[in-house]
């Protein structure tokens, strides 16, 4: 794997480690992070159930770790497929089996997606940052650890400012449950309906703003047509800062019933708005929808993939 040299450039605040199932996993997080500590169904809606999701940001950088119960973990990590552009490394730790999914190209945000497996234990982490570059990116993979080893080599040796925490006594942060009690029936949304290819991906917001975390987000439901048929469809969503949906923009060539349905399931989505500093604020993200239609009545839907 890939060797992390720290300059003098990272922040020197101090963070959070995060001891998961006794060290098995450890993470640090930058302050003003989220934990949803609640157990219930994943947003995949896989048939696994989510017992703890940790949610972070810092200056362009954006944590989100998800810890599932499997019955087969090492099944559905084999399963696992690279998405477009995304190199793939599977990896051994101490018997702790993982893959690694990560897009570096440099005209292109950076992104990694970690998945992990111990047991019954399905760890699920991924990472957003402008670049590779991103020093609060370097800082983090620098820090985490597997049964307390490196994940990642490390060129030199640092020492960070941290407090550590058992991952058992995380409760759910009060911005997270205000989200799931939030009520979306009677909220305005415009729907506007465009070609696919008219698709152009909206402007990165500031470093600065803590992009939205969604803590729930209903699949639309089966469009019922009776021909096989792949359907997709990109949405480009206003979420406004009173945690509601706002204006939605369907790109997509599958038609305007398919395009209701996938806006009438984002309307129901449940979020902690997006915040720069003390305030929350709008923002406008995109959600890819994708279904297979099989022949009636053995309809099939695949979940959604940001």
């Amino acid at each position: 794997m890939s060797a992390f040299v720290i300059g003098q450039t990272v922040s020197a605040e101090k963070w959070t480690r995060i001891e998961l199932e006794k060290g098995e996993l450890s993470i640090t997080v930058p302050p003003g992070f989220l934990v949803d500590a609640d157990a219930h169904r994943n947003l995949a809606d896989m048939g696994n159930f989510q017992y703890l999701r940790i949610f972070a940001a810092s200056h362009g950088l954006t944590i989100d770790l998800m810890l599932n119960r499997q019955y087969d973990g090492k099944r559905s990590i084999q399963r696992i497929q690279p998405k477009e552009g995304e190199q793939i490394q599977d990896f051994t730790i101490d018997k702790i089996e993982g893959k690694e999914m990560t897009v570096s190209d440099p005209t292109k945000r950076y992104s990694k997606r970690i998945f992990i497996t111990v047991g019954t234990r399905f760890y699920t982490l991924k990472l957003e940052a402008p670049s590779v570059n991103n020093n609060e990116l370097t800082r983090f993979l620098y820090c985490m650890l597997l049964n307390g080893k490196p994940m990642f080599k490390r060129a030199g040796i640092r020492v960070f400012q941290e407090e550590a925490i058992s991952g058992a006594s995380l409760s759910t942060s009060p911005e997270i449950r205000n989200a799931l009690f939030r009520k979306t029936e009677g909220q305005t949304t415009n729907m506007e309906l465009r070609d696919a290819s008219a698709f152009v991906a909206p402007p990165e917001p500031p470093e600065t703003v803590t992009p939205i975390m969604i803590v729930d987000r209903p699949n639309p439901k089966n469009p019922g047509l009776s021909a096989e048929n792949w359907m997709s469809a990109k949405l480009v969503i206003t979420y406004q800062a009173n945690g509601q949906i706002g204006n939605i923009t369907v790109y997509t060539d599958s038609g305007k019933r398919f395009a209701r349905i996938c806006v009438d399931a984002a309307r129901k989505t449940k979020f902690v708005p997006a915040r720069d500093g003390d305030k929350y604020v709008d923002y406008v993200g995109v959600w890819d929808y994708s279904f297979l239609i099989m022949h009636a009545p053995n309809p099939r839907a695949f979940p959604p993939v940001r």
